[in-house]
């Protein structure tokens, strides 16, 4: 297989990690599919070849839908799975402030302040990793001879998904909830 023509499908593709992957792999001669909700925002990605594409991750029929659409147009998916710890992007703000609106009212409001501040404070802190980790991981995975199925990246990402492994389910739901309590950011 060459590995200069890879067909991609890049979720969450935009704005951000996502839309600058796409650019990028584009740029590398790759089939590159942008998925993402608002399929408007992508628009400006077809002037490097860049396939704009409707997928919902939070939708199973429209992840669905979406993975058929591109395997009837190419017959394949090449993509590895890259799982990203905490990135420095706006995603811990937004998912603060939903937090915050969905709990309110309830009787989470108060836990869900509580969590939602301490999700600004480690999205604005220095202490995670820079986008350009996960583009860059992306890239490497692509255009390696022999990619690994799955690469988790970013600080923390592998630590946490092995200590979630390793403890009983109490342990590990008694240190996140340690964890959320104490500002440890």
């Amino acid at each position: 297989m060459n590995r200069n023509n890879q067909i991609i499908i890049l979720t969450g593709a935009s704005s951000g990690i996502g839309y600058d992957t796409a650019v990028a792999l584009a740029k590398q001669g790759h089939k590159v599919y942008a998925a993402a909700r608002r399929v408007e925002r992508m628009e400006p990605l077809r002037e490097w070849g860049v396939v704009p594409l409707q997928m919902d991750v939070t939708d199973e029929a429209s992840m669905r839908q979406g993975v058929q659409t591109l395997l009837d147009r190419e017959g394949r998916i090449d993509v590895v799975i890259i799982e990203p710890g905490a990135i420095k992007t706006n995603w811990g703000i937004i998912a603060a402030d939903h937090l915050v609106k969905t709990s309110n009212n309830t009787a989470y409001a108060d836990t869900g302040a509580m969590m939602a501040q301490n999700l600004r404070g480690m999205y604005e802190s220095s202490r995670i990793s820079n986008p350009s980790v996960v583009r860059k991981a992306i890239c490497h995975a692509v255009n390696a001879r022999r990619p690994r199925t799955l690469y988790r990246i970013g600080r923390l990402s592998s630590t946490m998904v092995f200590f979630h492994w390793l403890l009983p389910a109490r342990w590990w739901d008694s240190i996140v909830r340690l964890m959320w309590k104490r500002k440890w950011i």
